[in-house]
């Protein structure tokens, strides 16, 4: 069984949350927001292994919230409309969950006002050009875009070989109307904010 894998996590597991850690360089006692963060795993773990102070944000979370570090706080509350001062968080964090937003727009120009001046924007999810595009329309420049399908492939391969498939979907959410159809393409954008509004 995948040691990094806890039930409810993320599509790419905590591989690619450690990928925006070190891309972006957060350091101990950085602040972050994680948007659709489910049940906080992701959160307490970035706590726990890099010492970073993490806001959960979820409107509709699955599960209830599961806080294991002192760095990690809830808030329910929708990515359009962040219950955070502006300039308040280092990163932004969306793991897999920027396609289950509204407006694509409001969401990554929300992500903007509470992002600190040159502070980074970081969404792993299946490829589309609508939120690639969102987020330079919002302000972003964009830093790098990864193909990150062999690393999702892998990690899914070891849940269906651990849980089987319809267990391993159950975990993670997915459903015939949400699991992805064709080949579709798993990517991690990093981006940052420029200077003022």
């Amino acid at each position: 069984m995948l040691a990094w894998y806890a039930p409810d996590a993320c599509v790419g597991g905590f591989g690619l949350a450690d990928r925006v850690v070190e891309y972006c360089g957060f350091a101990p006692g950085d602040h972050l927001a994680d948007i659709g963060c489910g049940n906080c795993e992701t959160a307490n773990r970035l706590a726990a292994r890099y010492g970073l102070y993490v806001s959960c944000v979820d409107a509709f979370p699955r599960v209830a919230p599961e806080i294991s570090d002192d760095k990690v706080r809830f808030f329910k509350a929708e990515a359009e409309y962040l219950p955070f001062a502006d300039s308040t968080f280092d990163g932004v964090m969306f793991e897999c969950s920027v396609s289950l937003t509204g407006d694509l727009g409001a969401t990554f120009r929300e992500a903007r006002r509470v992002l600190s001046p040159g502070g980074y924007l970081a969404v792993s999810d299946f490829e589309s050009n609508e939120w690639l595009d969102a987020i330079s329309a919002a302000g972003f420049g964009m830093e790098s875009v990864h193909d990150c399908t062999s690393a999702v492939l892998e990690f899914w391969g070891q849940i269906i070989l651990d849980y089987g498939l319809e267990e391993a979907s159950r975990r993670v959410g997915f459903d015939a109307k949400t699991r992805p159809h064709g080949q579709p393409r798993y990517l991690l954008a990093v981006a940052r904010r420029g200077g003022p509004f």
